[in-house]
């Protein structure tokens, strides 16, 4: 993948006390033209945020080894796999987190799909799910405060050679925790041609996707119709959990020194308090996440996780 336009390894823990934990290492990010990779923390507690933590390091610092996977920067920062466990490291000066991914589907071989909807030649947007059902757990110290935190695991990849603002409108991805089971539903939206739908129905037993689920909605019931499964969900609550602004560019290679300008100024404004009236002219990405809690083929209530981002 010599045409690599962006990658990114994403990893989540769910627990039954409050706690979202999100964590996503972009070590080509989507949303820079610079050489960097940004190692990017995010914690809710309560369906509120709590922390959102990022820091960068240049791409050069980044190795990667196979058979067993390693992804590292020095010896505080690092993903690793051997057999079923997945073991992360997160560590600067602010914060300090270690992550655990049992995987409980260790002979399930990675759900992989294609989620670019256009049939342009070359181009490609993959998704590989390697293991969406874990026991995890993790620690997290910041500020001299300290959590421990124990629930369900989650660990996906993407990468792709396009560009994610010129070529789609936005996607959603929906996963709907019911007993044992995880269901992962995704519409990826393109600026032409039809919404792609995704599905990957996770058992104890094992996982089955579906690259054309059938979508019923009327406002507050989702129907999704499949081969591999048929689901329904009725809202009861729904829970924003946060929003975030970004810039992606758009401009000619020519113009870097300027979009290198613009991309840092639009993320100042983001955390400047001052320069806050400036958010919405300079950044032009938007992404959501939200909970919601519901009845699941009309018998049980349920727990979903939501993301949706808006080029």
């Amino acid at each position: 993948m010599n045409d690599l336009k962006f990658e990114w390894y994403y990893f989540d823990i769910h627990t039954d006390d409050g706690y979202d934990v999100i964590f996503t290492l972009h070590t080509k990010p989507f949303n820079s033209v610079f050489d960097i990779s940004i190692f990017d923390v995010f914690i809710y507690k309560d369906n509120q945020p709590l922390i959102h933590h990022f820091f960068i390091r240049p791409q050069n610092e980044l190795s990667i080894s196979q058979n067993p996977f390693c992804l590292i920067v020095d010896g505080d920062n690092y993903i690793r796999k051997s057999n079923n466990l997945i073991e992360v490291a997160v560590k600067d000066e602010k914060i300090n987190l270690s992550l655990k991914f049992n995987n409980l589907l260790p002979e399930q071989k990675p759900v992989e799909m294609e989620l670019y909807p256009d049939q342009e030649k070359g181009k490609y947007f993959k998704w590989i799910v390697y293991a969406p059902l874990c026991d995890a757990e993790g620690e997290l110290t910041w500020d001299n405060n300290n959590i421990k935190i124990q629930g369900r695991g989650y660990h996906d990849y993407n990468a792709g050679n396009i560009n994610l603002k010129k070529r789609l409108s936005g996607w959603r991805w929906s996963k709907f925790f019911y007993g044992e089971n995880l269901l992962i539903f995704g519409e990826i939206v393109p600026r032409k041609n039809k919404t792609k739908r995704v599905l990957v129905h996770v058992t104890p037993e094992g996982c089955r996707k579906d690259d054309s689920p059938v979508k019923i909605e009327d406002g507050k019931n989702l129907q999704i119709k499949s081969p591999v499964v048929n689901f329904q969900f009725s809202n009861k609550e729904i829970f924003n959990i946060d929003a975030i602004r970004f810039y992606i560019s758009q401009l000619p290679a020519i113009l870097l020194p300027l979009t290198k300008l613009w991309e840092i100024t639009a993320h100042i404004s983001t955390k400047n308090k001052f320069l806050s009236i400036l958010k919405n002219i300079l950044t032009n990405v938007k992404y959501i996440r939200y909970r919601k809690t519901g009845i699941a083929d009309q018998k049980d209530l349920i727990n979903s996780f939501h993301e949706e981002i808006h080029f």
